[in-house]
């Protein structure tokens, strides 16, 4: 008797262990420097080797009192794992990205040329 043989099974997708950042002065407190902060964030992120869903799934843990996690846990790209999305939320509610400051004046720039 000839029993039909099953297709192999697909193999299982390969699941990488989930990175943390490891860095202990990093945090964001109500009236820090919110640009600031997410670019230290980002930049400990790319060298753990950090997804955006991962970087989004963690960030929680950054947040200097329970206030701030809780006004997180209510954003739609905390939710979500959505880091693009969650970063929009955190800049909306805490602060605009500040421009970087101006290091010279236009007086600074004048070179004496007649004018």
């Amino acid at each position: 008797m000839n029993t039909p043989r099953l297709p192999p099974r697909p193999p299982e997708p390969i699941q990488r262990p989930f990175r943390l950042i490891k860095d202990p002065d990093l945090y964001y407190e109500l009236g820090g420097n919110l640009n600031q902060f997410l670019q230290r964030y980002e930049q400990a992120a790319d060298f753990f080797g950090c997804s955006e869903y991962e970087m989004a799934m963690q960030i929680g843990r950054f947040m200097k009192t329970e206030d701030l996690l809780t006004a997180l846990e209510y954003m739609d790209g905390y939710d979500n794992a959505d880091w693009k999305q969650l970063q929009a939320e955190m800049i909306e509610l805490w602060g605009e990205i500040e421009e970087p400051p101006l290091l010279y004046t236009a007086q600074d720039l004048d070179l004496g040329l007649p004018g």
